[in-house]
């Protein structure tokens, strides 16, 4: 009878645990989840007739959580603290503020010669500068990865 009982409690220990970790996982991603993506974007849609392709730097945020947010700004920062805060993005560019739904994503661009500027400007080579996207409600995040021009 006490090797049953033993079993039987150390059963409903770990399930116990298991349920804990799953609450706790759930909790964790039951708001907004956001993920920032960079990449070179080469187009010729913001060019003027026979200009030919231009290059920008495409800023996507992913709302991997459960709850909508409100994006209402994105920048690039450089060691030290500040920041291009992007104030007009292209025309193909999603508009700010925006919504961002559970699943869906936000993509705005900037010209890659205003990122060039940006870096030259402060001596500041690409793979120190940061790019964020600031939810309306929280702290900014941050991509993870380096900004992907040459």
């Amino acid at each position: 009878m006490t090797t049953t009982a033993i079993i039987l409690s150390s059963l409903a220990l770990v399930l116990s645990m298991a349920s804990l970790a799953w609450q706790g996982w759930t909790w964790v991603r039951s708001g907004p989840v956001l993920r920032v993506e960079l990449s070179n974007f080469l187009t010729d849609a913001a060019s003027v007739p026979g200009e030919g392709l231009r290059n920008f730097l495409q800023v996507t945020v992913i709302n991997r959580g459960r709850a909508a947010t409100t994006i209402v700004a994105w920048g690039i920062e450089r060691p030290g603290g500040s920041s291009m805060v992007a104030v007009h993005s292209e025309r193909f560019s999603d508009r700010l503020p925006a919504r961002v739904e559970p699943h869906a994503s936000l993509t705005v661009f900037t010209p890659a010669e205003s990122v060039r500027a940006f870096s030259e400007r402060h001596g500041a080579p690409y793979s120190s500068l940061r790019v964020w996207a600031r939810p309306a409600a929280g702290k900014p995040v941050y991509a993870k990865k380096s900004i992907p021009l040459d």
